[in-house]
């Protein structure tokens, strides 16, 4: 006997890109001292949201709209917003701001004639006077990351943990190692139901000694050190910590499947990977597209192939705070991060993507311009929660 039933998709939201485009750092700490600190000579050309105090040093440049909440120090002669000739469009300083040894203006005002701020601005906001409407503040906030059962409201079906394929719910359908005998990725410790970090040692993504593939129907984590390719593709959730790190001269470049991993269309190669514990780039360049010997930051479109990677936790294999380190030995890493707690991008290191931290710090100590392309479609995952499919009565029986 069959039947036919209708199977209808989760109902569509309205999906707010917003903060993805920026560098996100939340914490305000209700102190006086600098919530976020920005060093190095490192040009900004993302918008950047601060959610306290925000410290500019060494030869920080920031050129494009900032939102500060509370007050901005330009603490060096070559930190600055702006500049003179180029204003940024908006910057908003809740209170005060000041630079070096110059008396403090509260309200922030942009640096003219007498009035030495180092902060050059078109349009600039504070308490008093508001964001109008229109402004590009308008909408920024943290995304809602549905990790597991509870974490978000409207989550029908227990977050991403649930969802994930290959995840703690979809283990591998097909996998092998070669050698045969070396390490799969580890998705849940068997028994274990909960979002707990209970996957033990890091998991290292791009090891040199062998080849893993894990491939479910909905999606892949696999590695080839031959090529030096990545495999992600969908929804990935290791209840642990990840790294990565190989000994290779060249670039680990990451695909998807679309387009048969050329990745030529919007949105033909996304993935991503939930971490419930940390990551550690410990001096990889892992690309979206290679260059000689690194990521090429011109010949990428995060629309077409993205990699952004989620952490929860803290500590364990970074120093106590930090959910994400690309720190070490040029690391660098060409995609987005979202980690509950601290981004740390330090001397050595450089990303070129989103970095969204949902409590914490975003640290950019990178020399070097960070900039990417904007994005205009990205995966649900980091959008809203997963929807739930429903279907209606069986119909048009046969037998």
């Amino acid at each position: 006997m069959t039947a036919k039933i209708q199977v209808h998709l989760p109902t569509p939201k309205a999906l707010t890109l917003g903060v993805w485009n920026w560098i996100y750092s939340p914490k305000d700490a209700g102190t006086n001292s600098c919530d976020t600190q920005m060093d190095n000579s490192v040009t900004i050309q993302v918008p950047v949201w601060v959610g306290g105090n925000l410290c500019l040093r060494n030869s920080i440049k920031v050129q494009r709209p900032i939102y500060v909440h509370g007050w901005l120090n330009n603490a060096t002669a070559q930190a600055a917003v702006g500049s003179n000739s180029t204003p940024v469009s908006e910057a908003y300083v809740g209170t005060s701001c000041w630079y070096l040894n110059n008396p403090v203006y509260n309200p922030c005002r942009v640096d003219a004639g007498s009035v030495k701020t180092n902060v050059w601005a078109s349009n600039l906001y504070n308490q008093s006077t508001g964001i109008p409407a229109g402004s590009v503040f308008n909408g920024i906030s943290a995304p809602p990351i549905c990790w597991g059962p509870g974490d978000c409201a409207g989550d029908p079906i227990g977050g991403w943990y649930s969802v994930a394929s290959p995840g703690p719910k979809h283990p591998c359908e097909v996998a092998s190692t070669s050698p045969a005998g070396n390490a799969l990725p580890v998705f849940e410790t068997p028994g274990d139901t909960l979002v707990n970090e209970s996957v033990p040692g890091v998991f290292n993504l791009t090891p040199d000694a062998y080849d893993y593939t894990c491939k479910t129907a909905s999606g892949e984590l696999s590695w080839n050190r031959t090529t030096r390719t990545l495999t992600a593709q969908g929804i990935i959730y290791i209840d642990g910590s990840a790294t990565v790190t190989s000994s290779g001269n060249q670039p680990v470049v990451y695909k998807g499947w679309g387009n048969n991993g050329a990745c030529t269309s919007d949105g033909s190669c996304q993935a991503v990977l939930f971490l419930s514990g940390t990551f550690l780039n410990r001096g990889e360049h892992l690309c979206a597209v290679a260059g000689s010997n690194d990521c090429d930051p011109n010949g990428w479109d995060p629309n077409k192939k993205l990699l952004i990677i989620l952490t929860r936790g803290q500590g364990g294999q970074l120093p106590v705070g930090d959910g994400v380190n690309v720190i070490t030995n040029g690391a660098t890493f060409q995609g987005g991060f979202y980690a509950r707690y601290r981004i740390v991008t330090g001397q050595g290191g450089w990303v070129q993507g989103p970095l969204v931290s949902g409590t914490e710090t975003v640290v950019v100590g990178q020399s070097t311009t960070l900039a990417f392309p904007p994005l205009h479609i990205a995966p649900l995952a980091i959008q809203q929660p997963p929807g739930a499919f429903w279907i209606d009565a069986p119909f048009d029986f046969t037998g």
